[in-house]
């Protein structure tokens, strides 16, 4: 199985839990069939995928008086380039701010529970 379009490849086997290294958003899989016999060869009926698709973003605006707290009458700053990084620190998006300062990431997949404690046993 792969969630980076083929770029990396990991074995799943029939029955068993696979958890992907990364966070990907494109995923892949191909059969390697090791028997002729239909009654040996595995059959997939269902792919499980734990993570749910949100969004993220936010506002970046001029802090005129130094505070570190966004205020009303505080104007966005436009064209600004906001980085989004994996859990590697790693850049795995970038977008730009609006002319009032707002930016998102419409299809971030967050990890659910599940998929948080299958990355905890590695």
């Amino acid at each position: 199985m792969s969630n980076d379009g083929g770029s990396r490849w990991g074995l799943a086997r029939p029955g068993e839990r696979y958890c992907f290294r990364t966070v990907g958003s494109d995923l892949r899989w191909k059969a390697e069939l090791r028997s002729l016999s239909p009654a040996l060869t595995p059959r997939v009926e269902t792919i499980e995928v734990d993570s749910i698709p949100t969004s993220l973003g936010n506002r970046v605006w001029e802090d005129l008086d130094a505070d570190g707290i966004q205020d009303g009458d505080e104007p966005g700053m436009d064209s600004v380039m906001v980085y989004l990084y994996d859990e590697a620190n790693l850049v795995v998006d970038f977008t730009f701010t609006d002319i009032d300062g707002f930016y998102g990431f419409p299809d971030v997949l967050y990890p659910t529970s599940e998929s948080k404690r299958c990355r905890q046993r590695r």
